[in-house]
């Protein structure tokens, strides 16, 4: 597994994605010979977490000393081709909305032989507190690592999409 932020212009969703990339294993594989679909979801988190430890410098014991984390709210995944064993697979992500308790990644899995988009994602998770598990403010630190990047909200601006609202209508 490599970790790259990737150079505007490459064909991307939005610009300057975190990508993750994952070698598809047989054990990713179902009785249908593709990628099972729950799997995508372990791709989808492996991505997270190594975007959140690379480029925002946060692992377990940092949430812990700081008393919050971010957990899934709501997931919505539009799977449009599959992955087959041997596939090597790059899981690029974006925050694209952040407010005081929540945030949203979008997500876009491709191929990287033929760069055939394999699934379209987004997640929103909510701040909790860890002690009480109830919903919480986020702390400074998750506000200045875990913003939407400039030319990600120009991207979005542009498209008509509010980076300031992240929770479903």
């Amino acid at each position: 597994m490599t970790d790259v932020e990737e150079a505007p212009g490459d064909d991307w969703d939005l610009p300057s994605p975190y990508c993750h990339e994952i070698e598809v294993a047989s054990e990713d594989i179902d009785a249908f010979g593709h990628a099972n679909n729950a799997v995508y979801l372990r791709w989808l988190e492996a991505a997270v977490w190594a975007h959140s430890k690379h480029a925002a410098g946060y692992g377990m014991r940092s949430f812990r000393e700081l008393g919050r984390a971010m957990v899934v709210r709501h997931t919505e995944l539009d799977y449009l081709a599959p992955a087959f064993e041997g596939d090597r697979i790059e899981v690029a992500n974006w925050i694209v909305g952040s407010d005081r308790v929540s945030a949203r990644r979008q997500f876009q899995v491709r191929r990287c032989a033929d760069r055939a988009t394999l699934l379209r994602a987004s997640i929103l998770y909510v701040c909790i507190d860890l002690a009480s598990g109830r919903p919480r403010r986020k702390p400074p630190e998750f506000l200045d690592r875990y913003g939407v990047l400039p030319e990600v909200r120009a991207a979005l601006v542009t498209a008509g999409r509010d980076p300031d609202r992240p929770r479903p209508r």
